[in-house]
């Protein structure tokens, strides 16, 4: 037997195939790994890092923090995380980069409007906040109120045209208007109109002021205006001191206005009043709610005094001229003395001085201008100039038309006593229409043999539209709405049958056997009134319902004139009377018969059960719902007074007068005569086949003359 021995060096594996079981190597980026054997599998971790680590190159990736500068020549540090970098802004150059001014305005803007106060603006957006930064030595004092405008246009760096407010020692600025580019050297015009109610430029006195101004921007090279200004000295309550007010002399105002804060300045007394005022267009203006007087100097010449009657407002108008003018050329301007040495300054308008003064203060004496655009004319306040001004300028120009109109306070009471007043007898004019209503009544209306008037519809058209809109489908969908509601409802089931049976018994409808000729269906509903003694429950038939054409029976139909006096004037008439007595119509509408024809366009759906077929008929009486209906049944009142009134002359007047709709509210002045009014009413009526009921009276005769009768 032979043994086989181990060789006594093991088999190695070659050191690229598998490295020891631990082995230190130095990788590509410098640091020292330990790699421990396990199975065929190497894990390794670092034991040492170089001392000097690697650097990316720059371009590929930065250093952990590296400052340069930007385009804009800021300073930047930039600190690496992963694939991304944040960066800040370490520093600013000392000149920072100015954007184009057409483009973008500079955040800090230093200029000097043009009451010579520095103000410093920063932009917002499209907008600019202002502050005052330097005040001049000697503030412009606006000659009124000693106090800075309130509105201030000016131009910026960019070529924008603003207009600040000054509140306080701040000005809030907005962009009123942009330069214009017209093409070539021609101006293109826009205008938009604004109405807008502002304060007056008119007058109040007592009554109903109107004042309107209507504002207009206009585009383009445009002649700017200017309206007559003065500067007059108002003395104050106690009569101790003058302020010098700005006022708008206006012959377009009937009353004259004062601003509040003039008001407050010159601590005046204040009555109370409430005036409206309306002006161009008739338009609402605004409201005043009290009046002042004021004595009124002119500055050149303190003897010329004047009391003015004021209405106060808020504001008179906003700051004339609109915008900065100014006169050349016109050498004899240099000759008077201007009543407003300020008017080419947009300024405050303390006063408004209406037509009144205006008379008052007009003196001979008139300059033109050579352009003859513009006009001085001689006051004892000066002179003042009104007219246009040229203008070189391509801008956006403020348009100012001020008008006042008031109304007295007897027109105010008269449009009371108007309304207390009787009617008068004067004939009313009657429209096209109305009038073709009252020919269609008495060429067609005619009387059966028991006198009961028979009258047509009045129609539109000789072929009304309404009969082609298949108004039968419409009509009976809503029937069948309304049989499920029967069916729930017995009460209201059992109503409907009281009132359709009463119909049929009175003979007010009857059923169509043969419905070949055109006509209308008529949809209906129920109105329940709990509260009424009579009739509680009663049917309204909805002649309104439009057919598939989109047109119903009432718009085929003329609504007709009114005929009877308003209520007031009746009840003011009837309670003038020591006996009165008031009654009503039994069934009015339905006392009045229509034509055979046009009762086809009265038609209406009715079945008692469900079990039943659904039965046509026709409604042969004026019918409730029709648009002519009120018409047609006071016409036939009033027409039986006529026809029958020279056997009851008591009785006559009273149904032409003293009836509403059905309703008569009348009286007399003794017992006896209010018996035999009673008699006759009740006579007339009858032979147009009306009839009287619950009659009531303050006079226990009549009752009892009433109750007999009953």
């Amino acid at each position: 037997m032979c043994a086989v021995r181990a060789s006594p060096e093991p088999r190695r594996v070659p050191p690229l195939q598998e490295p020891p079981r631990h082995v230190e190597f130095t990788n590509n980026t410098g640091a020292t790994l330990t790699c421990s054997t396990r199975g065929d599998y190497q894990v390794c971790s670092v034991t040492k890092r170089t001392p000097e680590p690697r650097r990316v190159p720059p371009l590929q990736e930065p250093p952990r923090h590296v400052e340069f500068t930007n385009n804009t020549g800021a300073t930047l540090t930039c600190s690496t995380r992963g694939d991304y970098q944040v960066c800040s802004v370490t520093k600013r150059t000392p000149e920072p980069r100015r954007v184009p001014p057409l483009q973008e305005p500079p955040r800090h803007v230093e200029f000097t409007n043009n009451t010579g106060a520095t103000l410093t603006c920063s932009t917002r957006g499209d907008y600019q906040v202002c502050s005052v930064t330097k005040r001049t030595p000697e503030p412009r004092r606006v000659p009124s109120l000693q106090e800075p405008p309130r509105h201030v246009e000016l131009t910026n760096n960019t070529g924008a045209t603003l207009t600040c407010s000054t509140r306080g020692d701040y000005q809030g600025e907005s962009h009123t208007t942009v330069a214009n580019h017209s093409i070539g050297n021609e101006a293109s015009p826009v205008v938009s109109q604004i109405k807008a109610p502002i304060n007056a430029s008119s007058s109040e006195e007592h009554p109903s002021t109107s004042t309107h101004i209507t504002s207009h921007f206009v585009k383009g090279v445009a002649p700017r205006k200017i309206l007559a200004t003065a500067v007059v000295s108002a003395e104050s309550q106690n009569g101790g001191k003058h302020q010098l007010l700005r006022a708008l002399v206006d012959q377009g105002s009937e009353e004259s206005f004062i601003a509040r804060s003039a008001v407050q300045l010159l601590e005046l007394k204040t009555t109370p009043t409430r005036v409206d005022t309306s002006g161009l267009g008739g338009e609402q203006g605004p409201s005043t709610r009290s009046i002042v007087e004021v004595s009124i100097s002119s500055r050149l010449n303190p003897g010329c005094v004047f009391r003015v009657s004021a209405y106060v407002l808020d504001k008179v108008t906003r700051d004339l001229p609109s915008t900065a003018v100014s006169i050349t050329s016109w050498p004899e301007l240099e000759l008077v003395t201007l009543a407003d040495p300020e008017y080419h300054t947009s300024n405050k308008i303390d006063i408004l001085l209406g037509a009144e003064v205006y008379a008052r203060i007009i003196q001979d004496g008139i300059i033109k201008c050579p352009s003859g655009s513009l006009a001085a004319q001689n006051t004892t306040l000066g002179w003042i100039l009104f007219g246009a001004v040229k203008s070189d300028q391509n801008t956006n120009i403020k348009v100012t038309t001020l008008h006042t109109h008031v109304e007295p306070v007897e027109e105010l009471l008269k449009s009371f006593w108007e309304v207390e007043a009787e009617p008068s007898n004067k004939h009313k004019i009657l429209s096209i229409e109305e009038q073709r209503c009252e020919d269609i009544f008495h060429s067609t209306t005619t009387r059966d043999e028991e006198g009961r008037y028979v009258v047509k519809l009045p129609f539109r058209d000789s072929e009304p539209a309404c009969a082609d809109g298949h108004s039968r489908d419409i009509a009976l969908k809503r029937f069948h709405y309304l049989e499920k509601k029967m069916q729930k409802d017995e009460r209201l089931k059992q109503e409907y049958k009281k009132v359709f049976d009463e119909y049929l018994e009175l003979n007010h409808m009857k059923e169509i056997h043969d419905n070949k000729a055109k006509g209308c269906y008529i949809p209906y509903h129920a109105v329940i009134r709990e509260d009424r003694q009579t009739t509680k429950f009663r049917a309204v038939f909805d002649a309104s319902c439009k057919g598939t054409n989109g047109v119903s029976l009432n718009d085929d139909l003329m609504v007709g004139p009114r005929l009877q006096p308003e209520l007031r004037h009746i009840i003011m008439r009837w309670r003038m009377y020591p006996i009165c007595f008031i009654a009503d119509i039994v069934k009015m509408y339905r006392q009045i018969k229509v034509s055979d024809e046009d009762s086809e366009f009265q038609r209406i759906l009715w079945c008692e059960t469900p079990e039943e077929n659904i039965k046509e008929y026709k409604m042969l009486r004026v019918t409730f719902g029709t648009s002519s209906a009120p018409y047609l049944a006071v016409k036939s009142l009033i027409q039986v007074a006529k026809d029958e009134g020279k056997d009851f002359p008591l009785a006559a007047e009273r149904v032409k007068h003293e009836f509403y709709m059905d309703d008569l509210m009348s009286g007399c002045e003794s017992e006896e005569e209010a018996i035999e009014i009673y008699k006759q009413m009740n006579e007339l009526l009858k032979r147009g086949g009306f009839e009287l009921q619950k009659w009531a009276s303050n006079s226990e005769a009549m009752l009892n003359k009433y109750n007999k009768t009953v």
